[in-house]
């Protein structure tokens, strides 16, 4: 039987499954209240079989793809089998955004894992598991925002895990996630337009001089590949040689 691993390895996993437990149970008391906003409504409809137009812009084939000219029906997607099987209340429509949120928080810690130590990634996740804001910002899923945020870090994720050597098939999940975030709400095109030109020098620039400073990481935007910094006793991933650019600093080894 494999021994368990010692608890300074194991707590920042610790740290994470509390933050967790924290997070729900703040986004889950008196989960009626406040009571059910107009933003968290709208695809309601379109859930439940779309029998009226109210909140359908457009349909295909009779099936509602569009609630607004710039909101997409993917929460509707998501949710109609929790409406058939459960119905719908505030618990139907709060505790699977909350659910959501929680894997956010999940891919915070993953993300900040593929530059940080484990115990600097679940700080990271455990700031905002408390974060208030995000506590009720995502409990009502004002926006909406709740299916944008776990889009966007597995859009980053899987981009960051492809420039750091990874299988170039991860660039596929950047290209679904970025795909499924438009069609969610328009407005995560913003995403999309920062996060391509601010990786195109990574991609392009091979040397392992960054900004003037050999072997350091290169410096970046909150959506750019090296936005996480390496530690200083770290030594950046030198990954995917070419013949024409040699090697290119990458992310940090994980511990």
């Amino acid at each position: 039987m494999p021994s368990m691993p010692p608890l300074p390895r194991r707590w920042p996993l610790l740290v994470l499954a509390l933050s967790l437990l924290v997070f729900a149970a703040a986004a889950g008391h008196s989960i009626a209240l406040p009571g059910l906003d107009y933003d968290e409504l709208l695809f309601v409809n379109a859930a439940t079989g779309g029998e009226n137009s109210s909140f359908i812009y457009r349909r295909l084939f009779g099936v509602p793809v569009l609630l607004m000219n710039y909101i997409g029906a993917l929460k509707a997607y998501l949710f109609a089998p929790i409406f058939a099987l459960l119905g719908v209340s505030a618990a139907t429509i709060r505790w699977p955004a909350i659910v959501i949120s929680m894997a956010s928080i999940v891919l915070t810690y993953a993300l900040a894992r593929l530059s940080l130590r484990p115990g600097a990634a679940a700080t990271a996740a455990a700031l905002v598991a408390l974060d208030p804001v995000f506590v009720m910002l995502t409990k009502v899923d004002w926006g909406p925002i709740v299916l944008m945020m776990p889009l966007k870090l597995v859009a980053l994720y899987c981009l960051y895990r492809a420039l750091a050597g990874g299988s170039p098939a991860l660039l596929w999940g950047t290209a679904a996630a970025c795909a499924l975030g438009v069609f969610d709400k328009l407005n995560f095109i913003w995403f999309v337009l920062a996060l391509v030109p601010d990786d195109q020098p990574v991609i392009l620039l091979g040397d392992d001089t960054v900004d003037g400073h050999p072997g350091r990481p290169r410096s970046g935007t909150a959506t750019g590949s090296a936005a996480l910094p390496c530690p200083a006793d770290r030594t950046p991933v030198a990954s995917r040689t070419t013949a024409r650019t040699g090697p290119r600093p990458g992310l940090c080894p994980r511990r």
